[in-house]
């Protein structure tokens, strides 16, 4: 009979790990022990060690971290194949932003659920969700047991003047807009035992003047929350705050002494050498959504950005929730942009959608890798797959070769959250008919945005 100290909830037996964890690339024929929720041995494997109460056995998977979406907004669905070509960034201000507000709440709701299944397969266990439709990720992740950040947006502008260049700041939608944040803030943050916490969402640095900036921050470390902004995301932006201060967007930030360790910045796609210097100063954190700069003929500097010390992570976005895409796209546009393909490593790649996202969402201390005392936030990843052969267990056959579709399993503080493909919670099945019930609906306002759309425009047919 085990000792106490060998008593564990589950153990987890795998081909290969990847602790992702700076000493040991993979582990060949190991095993990850939790206890309470915590990992409690990382290692090769010790038969007749455990008295595990649950024992799984995966001889062709490999386990690794959750993924970690340091930015998303996984209930933008209505909005893909809008921005993606043509203009690219600016479908953001013409369709999004001025379509936001006439998506129905049903709609948003089944969007909520389609975006947190698609994220949950594809092996992401910790989502810091921004803008759409807050109280229904929440709810999605109560009823699935996913870790998750939220905040919604907070501005001063009518966004459907923005794309028309008017910033016209309107006391009346500050007002109504922070309130907003507080109250989601203050209705979830520390829910399902603290897998669910809040942050404040100052929407972008062209959309929130400089005293709502500051009432966002107080709130926010008044009450113990992060905050998550777009920074440097367009030229329209970037445009805006030079023409206005002088400045770059996140230099700007930082001479308003506002900056500092519990901010998210996405994007930095325009940020300059003194963008860069300010973010490492105040020790921001940096989401990078690597899959959705190129098809604006752009890449951010990944490269500076690290070796300037910037905490640095995946994100997705809106577009694309594959992590392994995304690792792959980043790979790709960091070699090219350096016109070196030791820019970034496969093994880098891996850490950035893992510790290096968890780090930027400031739980770095307690996800991302898979280390004694961490949270038990692991997936499994199938290796019995024809695009997986030959496996030779390195960072490089997993991330240039692995699919979304390969996540077949997740934990999160060792509680499951996808067994064998199929997230619990969720119905994917009633959220998939809902939505196809809807299309047509909303195809004829992507047309009315100036969208890009062949939906049947007869509600009849629908």
């Amino acid at each position: 009979m085990g000792s106490p100290k060998d008593e564990l909830d589950l153990l987890l037996r795998a081909k290969w790990i990847f602790p992702v964890d700076g000493i040991s690339e993979s582990i060949q024929n190991g095993e990850v022990a939790v206890k309470d929720g915590k990992i409690v041995y990382v290692g090769t494997k010790m038969p007749d060690h455990w008295q595990a109460k649950n024992v799984v056995e995966m001889p062709s998977s490999a386990l690794l971290p959750g993924f970690v979406n340091s930015h998303c907004h996984a209930a933008s669905t209505v909005f893909r194949a809008q921005s993606e070509d043509g203009e690219g960034g600016r479908a953001l201000y013409t369709v999004a932003f001025r379509g936001e507000g006439i998506v129905e709440p049903e709609d948003w709701a089944i969007m909520a659920k389609l975006g947190v299944l698609e994220m949950a397969k594809a092996g992401i266990t910790t989502l810091n969700d921004f803008w759409y439709a807050p109280d229904d990720m929440g709810e999605a992740a109560l009823a699935t047991g996913l870790r998750m950040q939220l905040a919604t947006e907070i501005l001063d502008v009518d966004k459907n003047l923005v794309p028309d260049g008017d910033y016209t700041r309107d006391s009346s939608i500050a007002e109504r807009t922070l309130r907003n944040g507080v109250e989601v803030a203050s209705r979830w943050h520390g829910r399902n035992n603290g897998l669910i916490t809040s942050r404040l969402g100052p929407h972008a640095i062209d959309t929130v003047s400089e005293g709502l900036f500051k009432e966002c921050v107080h709130e926010a470390r008044a009450n113990g929350w992060g905050l998550h902004t777009h920074a440097a995301q367009s030229p329209q932006e970037v445009n805006y705050i030079r023409e206005k201060t002088g400045l770059g967007p996140v230099t700007w930030l930082g001479r308003l002494e506002l900056l500092g360790p519990d901010w998210v910045l996405a994007h930095l796609t325009f940020a300059d050498e003194l963008d860069l210097k300010i973010a490492f100063e105040h020790d921001v954190g940096y989401a990078h959504a690597a899959s959705i700069y190129p098809r604006r003929g752009v890449y951010p500097d990944l490269s500076g950005a690290k070796s300037k010390g910037i905490r640095t992570g995946m994100a997705s976005d809106w577009l694309l929730n594959d992590p392994f895409e995304i690792m792959r796209v980043m790979l790709s546009a960091t070699r090219l942009k350096a016109g070196d393909y030791k820019a970034l490593s496969s093994y880098e790649a891996l850490e950035l959608a893992t510790a290096g996202a968890a780090d930027v969402v400031g739980l770095g201390d307690c996800i991302g890798r898979l280390k004694v005392g961490y949270d038990a936030d692991i997936i499994a990843v199938a290796l019995d797959r024809p695009h997986m052969q030959p496996f030779y267990g390195t960072a490089t056959s997993l991330v240039w070769h692995a699919r979304a579709s390969d996540v077949t399993d997740s934990w999160v503080k060792g509680k499951p959250v996808l067994a064998k493909g199929e997230v619990d919670g969720i119905d994917e099945s009633d959220a998939l008919n809902a939505f196809a019930t809807r299309l047509n609906h909303l195809g004829e306002m992507i047309r009315g945005l100036g969208g890009i759309t062949r939906t049947d425009p007869c509600q009849c047919c629908a």
